[in-house]
């Protein structure tokens, strides 16, 4: 069994990018036994997402806030870890944008990033995606990650 992972990096080394303006993946696949492998670098480009995102009509999106209203948060800013410096209080990232990032992130089984919302957090969840937040260097965060996964049975 394995787990593959998104993981939010400008150059592969360190986690720095925040999951609404993060544009660069790097993919790594978590196996059982601890270790890891390089799988892919995953690019987001902003047409991508708005081409995503109109895959769904805004009638389920707003259904999908509606539905998590109480829980969701409001916005990047709302995180546990403070914010990102978007979010709905600052005209950073509207569902729509959340949705279609989400979406083409959908083919992996977590996201790990510096930063995340708690309403992206809340989205990522509900799609079915693990959501991480941690800084520092990718190979500490995967072994801490790790025994995470081994310790709730996710791996």
């Amino acid at each position: 069994m394995s787990i593959k992972i998104a993981v939010g990096s400008s150059d592969g080394k360190v986690i720095d990018q925040h999951f609404g303006s993060g544009n660069k993946f790097y993919v790594f696949e978590v196996f059982e036994d601890g270790t890891n492998q390089y799988i892919e670098t995953f690019d987001i480009k902003e047409e991508d997402i708005i081409n995503e995102s109109k895959k769904y009509s805004s009638k389920k999106v707003r259904s999908l806030d509606r539905t998590h209203s109480g829980s969701l948060g409001g916005g990047c800013g709302s995180g546990s870890q403070g914010s990102c410096g978007g979010g709905s209080c600052s005209g950073g990232h509207d569902d729509s944008q959340l949705i279609g990032r989400i979406s083409l992130l959908s083919k992996y089984d977590a996201v790990l990033v510096n930063k995340i919302g708690n309403k992206a957090e809340k989205m990522l969840i509900f799609s079915g995606l693990h959501a991480f937040e941690n800084g520092g260097i990718i190979e500490e965060a995967l072994s801490k990650l790790y025994i995470y996964l081994k310790r709730t049975k996710a791996i």
